[in-house]
């Protein structure tokens, strides 16, 4: 027995050692045979629990430098075996429950996991008293609950090890691995109350061990998830004093101080009032400044900053703000996501900075920071947007191109990103805002067309090309170039058909287009399509107001009222949808004024007024609609034949001008009715009192040419009822001084009035000296401004049946009669005045068919109408010619300075010129050597035609110029031929109309003419979307007008006009109504006694004599230009041609010719000898051969 025991006691001893040993030893083999030798022990005491004890314990210790999950699995089981046989021996529990401890490490499966601390579980219910086994079990929960994923069981795990540590409440070993597994509970809750539950019970845990900092750093990790989950900013406020109370206690704590910044932060992210998230971002700061090459705790300061930066308004704010995160990053240059903050705050502040070069400076920065993370995407984009922002206040195009190129390069090197790419579609889309050339913007819509396409689910790309296409249509001046851009638009509106932004670019490129269509089907189409939009977005304000607007183009070109009323209507009801809106009510304003241009009824007149007045009183501070209300009540006021009326639509005029005093707009239709009442107005005193009215308002508005008009002509309205000369005299002062206001001195207008006006004066004056100054005055008008009144002599010999009772015929007469017409192609009535008595019947009747020539001329003149048509105008000449007019002075630039010829039209080729004329109005022939005082040009709408060659261009060797659109004038109504060039009228006196202004057609008719919409003016976040084009064109070259020749078919004694290309059935019916009226005229008057009758009526004729030509001539579509040039040696406009031997009269167009295209001969001999010339002085100039065959 003693010797047993001896055996055992070296036995005790021996293992002991190899317990040492193992506790040593690191390497796994050696730890192996440490643990085989034990084992050898073991099983010669195998009832022993001391030996069993020292083995158990050599197994745990060869656990830690097992790696292997078998070799390890084996080791428990041998321990776990040693347990069961020694079930009630606590320290041999204790290394087996730390063994799977060390076992639950090396598991990766959930099920295995459970089974180990199912174990454990049990090992821990047999041993509840025992604190060493409580803890290995505790750890070991909180091993399974890393694993855990379903909230479930990880709240079961949670409690098991809630218990276990209020068993053992004084234990901060088992405290610690229960605030640790609240954390992980705490990651997988997504409600915010039991997030707050958990969070209270770490709380409480902390407040327990408050000097621990591994129990603390759970604590915080909590209330830094429970601050992501909280919304209410008071609840965010108290999570965060938490942590900082915490951060205070522990303040060298890095990873605390990190999740304290992670929790400002957070906070951050609720603050919207600045101070707040400046003391925030303070608080942040100096956590910092403690921990300087904490990386992590420097990313949240770099963000919280970049968020404070987003509440910054003050520039110097946002950059001091912007200094701070700069020197975060140069800290830190190699963090990414630092560098990420730092871009975004650079873009923050380029949003704020309004100087283009502080701009600029902050995009370099941002440009560096993305060529030293090139392959960043998120720092990319930030680069995008500030390029996007530079593009907004560049105002260069070199600038803005630049800029766009780098955003292109971005893209091209992201190409799969829509991030990056929508600002590069904005950027394009702001580039197109400064293109001018019409090519330019064409390059740029291909490129964000090209993105749209690569991108074609993106709703922003798509309304950016949408917008670019809106500017496109802007600059194109062809209708087909723009219907084109419409339809690529509408495609893009069906795609996305709900999208509001897309469907509004589209409705104001229906608008535009609109403002380019002339026919009215063209603009009815476009108007459906605006109006289903519209239907599609009914309570859209921003798509209702092109469609308001589309609605007063239509209005402009619907000639019949049933149809102007149909389209007021439907405004009328937009109106009533959007009943605050003052922009569409302003375009039902313009509407019923459009539609009261129309009407002829009084009582339609007054309903469509009283509609605009309530407009007006509803929208009392609008100008622009009392403007219109106002234009309506002068347009009343000329329907109004009674007194009373007109003085009542008058006061209601008064009381808006007097609203609305600084107001020129307005205060010109005042004028205007002003001048309307004075018309009806019989009693001397009312008038002179209307005069006053009108006197007070030029002074107010001393320098508007517009106003003085008006007053100019109520001061000839005034004069007409004054019969003493004294007050004429008055009202002459008050002209003159009017007349030689140094703004009108150069006013036709007023100068005519004014002439007109001393005609009457000079019939009261009865002294001789006071008659001499009055007709020197008249001569000195009519020699500044006799183009003027010579137009208006055309107008006057048109329009009044009357002529010799009109007031403009006064000044006419006198004028004549004073020599200053000869120089004119009035000058053959100068002899008829001599010879008749101003009211004789001869020289009446000669007026009568002066009138008729005139009718009949404007009736053969080209038309605006005619445009449609695409007609070109060929002059054929010889090559000579050419040249001629392409020869350069020698001190000029290379351009074509050469001007064509008119030549006299007893030249003309056709030994029947001028005859057929004689034929169809029965008067005997002229004599063939009489002279005549006309020249003419000759145009053909048939270029490049083998007749034409063969007559008129040198036998094909000579060349066809086509004039440009441009280079003539055309007919839009008998206005034209007249000064009635301008557009306002005003009644003057009964008889005489002058025109100004914007506005259109006599008082009588309407004071204003129908308004159209011309743009619509949009300011965006990207840009602005320029104004669209108005309809129209001004001629920038010669101001001639075309007149069509006209075919006379006379055989059987009949005449009759040939029907041509140039004219329609209307037109020809109409001439030749004319020529029987002149016909009969002339055959009821002809005195075949009188030789001077009768060569006054050939003189007469001699306008249009060259204006008909015979039916053989037809085949020719001859056009011409006529100029009268009398023939007296005074007449500097005369020129003589000898080059063919005998001197030839001609006169030159007034500018250089203005080719469209060279068409050369058939025989022309080396035309490339002559294109090199002609692209030198003008690139714009076409050219080509004749391909047609000619022997």
């Amino acid at each position: 027995m003693d010797e047993q025991k001896y055996n055992l006691d070296q036995s005790l001893a021996e293992l002991d050692k190899l317990f040492d040993l193992s506790a040593k030893e690191t390497d796994k083999t050696a730890c192996e045979a440490l643990a085989e030798k034990a084992r050898i022990i073991y099983e010669q005491y195998p009832e022993s629990e001391d030996i069993a004890l020292r083995y158990a314990r050599i197994l745990f210790n060869l656990s830690i430098q097992q790696t292997e999950l078998k070799e390890l699995e084996a080791t428990v089981e041998k321990l776990e075996k040693l347990q069961q046989q020694f079930q009630d021996s606590p320290d041999i529990a204790l290394p087996y429950a730390m063994i799977l401890v060390n076992l639950s490490t090396e598991q990766t499966e959930l099920k295995e996991w459970k089974a180990t601390a199912e174990k454990l579980e049990k090992l821990q219910q047999q041993f509840q008293d025992s604190p060493d086994i409580a803890l290995p079990y505790a750890r070991i929960l909180f091993d399974l609950s890393t694993e855990q994923t379903e909230l479930k069981e990880l709240e079961t795990t949670a409690e098991k090890l809630e218990k276990l540590q209020q068993q053992f409440q004084d234990s901060p070993d088992i405290a610690l691995p229960y605030a640790r597994i609240l954390f992980d509970l705490s990651t997988e809750q997504t409600e915010l109350k039991e997030l707050e539950t958990t969070a209270e019970k770490l709380e409480k845990l902390q407040q327990q061990f408050q000097d621990s900092p591994d129990i603390a750093l759970p604590y915080a990790m909590i209330l830094v998830n429970l601050s992501t989950e909280q919304t209410e900013l008071k609840e965010l406020e108290t999570t965060a004093e938490k942590l900082e109370k915490l951060q205070q206690q522990f303040q060298d704590s890095p990873d605390i101080a990190l999740r304290y910044a992670r929790i400002l932060f957070n906070l951050s992210t609720k603050q919207t009032e600045l101070k707040e998230l400046e003391t925030t971002a303070e608080k942040l700061e100096k956590l910092q400044q403690q921990f300087q090459d904490s990386p992590d705790i420097a990313l949240r300061y770099a963000r919280i900053l970049f968020n404070l930066s987003t509440k910054q308004t003050e520039l110097k704010e946002l950059e001091a703000t912007v200094e701070k995160l700069e020197k975060l990053q140069q800290q830190f240059q190699d963090s990414h996501d630092i560098a990420l903050p730092y871009a975004r705050i650079l873009f923050n502040l380029s949003n704020v900075q309004t100087e283009l070069k502080e701009q600029k400076a902050t995009v370099k920065r941002l440009e560096k920071l993305q060529q030293q993370f090139q392959d960043s995407h998120d720092i990319a984009e930030a680069f995008a947007r500030i390029l996007f922002n530079l593009s907004n206040v560049q105002t260069e195009l070199k600038e803005r191109k630049a800029t766009a190129e780098k955003l292109e390069k971005l893209q091209q090197q992201f190409q799969d990103s829509p991030d990056i790419a929508l600002p590069y579609a904005r950027i394009l889309f702001n580039l197109s805002n400064v293109q001018t050339e019409l090519k330019e913007l064409e390059a740029t819509v291909k490129k964000l067309e090209k993105l749209q396409q690569q991108f074609q689910d993106s709703h922003d790309i798509a309304e950016a090309f949408a917008r670019i296409l809106v500017n496109l249509s802007t600059k194109q001046t062809e209708l087909k170039e723009r219907k084109t851009t419409v339809k690529r638009l509408e495609k893009l509106q069906q795609q996305f058909q709900d999208s509001h932004d897309i469907a509004l670019r589209y409705a104001r490129i229906l608008f535009d287009l609109s403002t380019k269509q002339t026919e009215l089907k063209e603009i009815e189409a476009t108007v459906e399509k605006l109006e289903k939009l519209q239907q599609q977005f009914q309570d859209s304000p921003d798509i209702a107001l092109p469609y308001a607007m589309i609605l007063v183009n239509l209005s402009t070109e619907q000639t019949e009222l049933k149809e102007r009323k149909a389209t007021v209507e439907k405004l009328e009801k937009l109106q009533q949808q959007f009943q605050d809106s003052p922009d569409i009510a302003l375009r039902y304003a313009r509407i019923l004024f459009n539609l009261s241009t129309k009407q002829t009824e009084l009582k339609e007149l007054e309903t469509t007024a009283e509609k605009l007045e309530k407009l007006q009183q509803q929208f009392q501070d609008s100008p622009d609609i009392a403007l219109q209300y106002a234009m309506i009540l002068v347009n009343l006021s000329t329907k109004q034949t009674e007194l009373k009326e007109r003085k009542a639509t008058v006061e209601k005029l008064e009381k808006l001008q007097q609203q609305f005093q600084d107001s020129h707009d307005i205060a010109l239709p005042y004028a205007m009715i002003l001048v309307n009442l004075s018309n009806v107005q019989t009693e001397l005193k009312e008038l002179e009192a209307t005069v006053k009215k009108l006197e007070k308002l030029q002074q107010q508005f001393q320098d508007s040419p517009d106003i003085a008009l008006p007053y100019a002509m109520i001061l000839f309205n005034l004069s007409n009822k004054q019969t003493e000369l004294n007050k004429l005299e008055t009202t002459a002062k008050k002209l003159q001084e009017l007349h030689e206001h140094e703004p009108f001195r150069e006013s036709e207008e007023i100068a005519f009035i004014y002439g007109v006006f001393l005609t009457s004066l000079f019939n009261h004056q009865t002294d001789s000296d006071e008659r001499l100054q009055t007709t020197e005055t008249i001569k000195n008008l009519y020699e500044q401004f006799s183009k003027f009144m010579l137009q208006n002599f055309d107008d006057l010999f048109f329009s009044n049946d009357n002529v010799c009772d009109s007031d403009e015929y006064k000044l006419f007469n006198f004028i004549l009669r004073e020599g200053l017409l000869n120089n004119t192609k009035y000058a053959i009535l100068q002899t008829w005045a001599k010879r008749y008595k101003e009211d004789s019947n001869e020289l009446k009747n000669l007026l009568s068919i002066y009138q008729y020539v005139q009718k009949i001329k404007y009736q053969l003149g080209l038309k605006n109408e005619d445009k449609n048509k695409n007609l070109k105008f060929g002059h054929y000449t010889k090559g000579s010619v050419l040249q001629s007019l392409l020869d350069q002075k020698e001190e000029s630039s290379f351009s074509i300075v050469g001007k064509t010829r008119l030549n006299n039209a007893n030249y003309m080729n056709d030994p029947e010129e001028g005859i057929i004329i004689e034929k169809i109005l029965g008067l005997d022939r002229r004599d063939a050597l009489e002279p005549s005082s006309w020249f003419l040009m000759s145009f053909t709408i048939k270029t490049d035609d083998l007749a034409m060659w063969s007559q008129y261009g040198d036998d094909a060797k000579g060349v066809c110029l086509v004039l440009r659109e441009d280079d003539f004038s055309r007919f839009s109504s008998f206005n034209d031929v007249s000064w009635r060039r301008e557009k306002i009228s005003l009644e003057f006196s009964d008889k005489m109309y002058l025109m100004k202004s914007e506005l259109n057609s006599s008082f009588e008719k309407s004071a204003f003419r129908s308004e159209s919409e011309n743009s619509i003016n949009t300011v965006n976040d990207e840009g602005t979307e320029p104004n669209s084009e108005e309809k129209g064109n001004v001629s920038k070259g010669n101001v001639d007008y075309l007149y069509r020749i006209a075919y006379v078919n006379d055989s059987g004694g009949k005449f009759s006009i040939e029907k041509t290309e140039l004219f329609n059935d209307y037109e020809i019916k109409n001439l030749e109504t004319l020529l029987k009226a002149l016909k009969g005229k002339i055959d009821k008057d002809l005195d075949k006694g009188d030789d001077f009758y009768q060569k006054a009526i050939s003189d007469c004729i001699e306008e249009i004599r060259y204006l008909f030509k015979s039916v053989d001539y037809k085949y020719e579509d001859e056009l011409r230009i006529l100029r009268y040039a009398n023939l007296d040696p005074s007449n500097d406009k005369i020129k003589i041609d000898k080059e063919s031997g005998i001197g030839k009269l001609y006169v030159e167009r007034e500018n250089p010719i203005q080719i469209d295209e060279v068409i050369f001969g058939p025989k022309f001999p080396n035309p490339e000898y002559v294109t090199p010339l002609l692209k030198l002085l003008d690139k714009e100039i076409n050219y080509k051969k004749s391909t047609i065959k000619f022997r």
